[in-house]
C-alpha cells in the first residue's frame, strides 16, 4: 500500500537518485555561539589539566628533575641551595595548569562571541555561508 508520505517522497525524483538540499547560513546565534565556545574551553581546561599532570608524572618518573638539578651543578660547579623538584611540585604545576585554564575559558567564550558577530556582520556583504546535504 501506497500512502501520502511515500507518494511526496517519490514524487519528481527517480528511484535510486540522491535528494540534495542547499542551504544559506545567515545568522548564527550570539548566545548559542557563547555558550558552544563556553563549553570548548571548559573541555580544554580540563584536558590541559590532565595532560600536565601526566606530563608531570612522567617528567617525575624519569628523573628529570633530579637530572637537571645534576645538570645546573655540574654547570655552575657549585649548588644553587635549591632543587628544580622541590621548586616545581605537583600541586604547583596543577595550579599554574588551571590558572591557564581559567585564562582560556573565558578567552574562548569571548573569541566565540565575537567570532559570531563577526560572521553576523560580514552576512550583509557576502550573503553567507552556502551549505549543501545530501541523503547519501
Amino acid at each position: 500500500m501506497d500512502d501520502t508520505a511515500s507518494k511526496l517522497q517519490s514524487k519528481g525524483r527517480k528511484s535510486g537518485e540522491a535528494r540534495q538540499v542547499r542551504l544559506k547560513v545567515r545568522h548564527l546565534s550570539v548566545v548559542a555561539a557563547a555558550r558552544v565556545s563556553f563549553l570548548l574551553g571548559i573541555a580544554f581546561g580540563i584536558v590541559n589539566i590532565l595532560v600536565t599532570i601526566i606530563g608531570w608524572m612522567l617528567l617525575d618518573a624519569f628523573g628529570s628533575f633530579a637530572k637537571v638539578d645534576a645538570l645546573i651543578t655540574s654547570v655552575m660547579g657549585t649548588s644553587l641551595g635549591f632543587s628544580v623538584g622541590s621548586v616545581f611540585t605537583l600541586p604547583t604545576a596543577i595550579g599554574f595548569s588551571l590558572v591557564i585554564s581559567v585564562l582560556n575559558v573565558i578567552l574562548f567564550t569571548i573569541g566565540g562571541t565575537i567570532t559570531a558577530l563577526l560572521y553576523n556582520l560580514s552576512v550583509r556583504f557576502t550573503g553567507g555561508l552556502l551549505t549543501g546535504f545530501t541523503d547519501r
